[in-house]
């Protein structure tokens, strides 16, 4: 069988990421030939990355060749009528077979694209959606560049919902944003994430430092700024972050008018498998979020055995949560400090905590 996979995304990048997952683009290998078109004018990834990702020898990449179909912003701006013209003429080069399966990375632009390549192979597609969006997070912590993409995106994604075949969500929420009319096409598809199982905590011994990790983009609305108070107030506490993005300076710079070296330890952008791999050393992932979401870095967390402490607002509204047993914190300093307090007095049983969580993400991930 063969499946089309349609992205707008460069592939290159999960690579300086180190967020390349083996099978990502054929899970359970189905599949025997995959084909991927890429939407944007990226470097082609190499043939090792490709097979890890395709989970076969039995590839092929292309990439639009058209200069206005590949630009970053202009592919965004032609009127409608123009796409169908365009596409069919790259895709004629391409010399496509009708395949069981095209799979849309993202609804919008590339779920428009997707409905076209549909058309032309007369083969039905699937959309796959991984962010929830919002009028509060669009005015309060997009950035100036995501406003323009996610604007300019708009247009498309009706198109997108209104054609495919199936939506799949990869938590619950992103449900509210799919029209009435769509919602019986739409199937909750958690992120599959391979933790292997030397990488699980095992030992759960607390000691005389409390080891705590971030993982994650340091950006407005994941800022640590009220984590930091709260270990600055805190002998025996130590935190590592792992990530970049525009809010790093802003803590380095808290990190070091207050002295924290040596208790928060920025370690910046590192690959993800090398993290993994350290996770199981650490006694509590903490977090701060204020986007609705199921996070990959928490998954990964609860999957290798780490309590997760996270501010309520919004996680705990959320249906992924609910059977979960977070270290709830509230939107401030003192919060997170009572938190830590509770966690250096060993007032809980991290080892019950963990084994509970990954009993319950397991069936979670599964069954849903």
């Amino acid at each position: 069988m063969l499946k089309i996979v349609i992205l707008n995304q460069n592939i290159s990048e999960w690579v300086n990421k180190g967020e390349v997952q083996k099978n990502y683009f054929n899970f359970n290998k189905e599949f025997k030939s995959l084909i991927i078109i890429s939407l944007g004018k990226y470097s082609t990834p190499s043939r090792e990355i490709m097979e890890k990702l395709c989970g076969t020898k039995h590839y092929k990449y292309f990439s639009f060749n058209n200069p206005i179909l590949s630009h970053k912003l202009l592919k965004y701006l032609l009127p409608s009528t123009f796409y169908k013209i365009l596409i069919f003429k790259e895709l004629k080069e391409f010399n496509l077979s009708k395949p069981a399966l095209i799979l849309s990375l993202g609804d919008c632009y590339c779920g428009f694209v997707s409905k076209i390549i549909s058309s032309y192979l007369n083969a039905s597609f699937v959309v796959s959606i991984h962010t929830y969006e919002s009028l509060k997070i669009f005015f309060f912590l997009m950035s100036f560049k995501e406003k323009i993409i996610y604007l300019l995106n708009r247009r498309f994604k009706k198109e997108s919902h209104d054609f495919a075949s199936k939506i799949l969500i990869v938590y619950d929420k992103i449900k509210e944003n799919i029209d009435e009319i769509n919602k019986r096409k739409v199937f909750v598809e958690y992120n599959k994430i391979n933790i292997s199982e030397k990488n699980v905590k095992k030992v759960f011994k607390t000691n005389k430092i409390i080891n705590l990790v971030f993982v994650g983009r340091l950006i407005r609305g994941k800022c640590l700024l009220n984590i930091l108070k709260a270990i600055r107030q805190i002998e025996n506490v130590k935190l590592t972050v792992f990530g970049d993005g525009p809010h790093r300076s802003k803590l380095e710079k808290f990190i070091h008018f207050n002295n924290l070296e040596k208790k928060i330890l920025m370690k910046g952008f590192v690959k993800n498998d090398i993290i993994i791999k350290s996770l199981k050393n650490y006694d509590a992932f903490i977090a701060f979020h204020k986007y609705y979401e199921f996070p990959k870095t928490i998954i990964e967390s609860l999957l290798i055995g780490l309590p997760v402490i996270l501010n309520k607002n919004p996680s705990n509204t959320l249906k992924e949560f609910k059977n979960l047993e977070i270290l709830w914190a509230d939107d401030n300093t003192q919060s997170y400090l009572k938190i830590l307090n509770k966690l250096s007095s060993k007032q809980f049983n991290l080892k019950e905590i963990s084994q509970r969580n990954l009993i319950k993400v397991k069936q979670l991930i599964n069954t849903e």
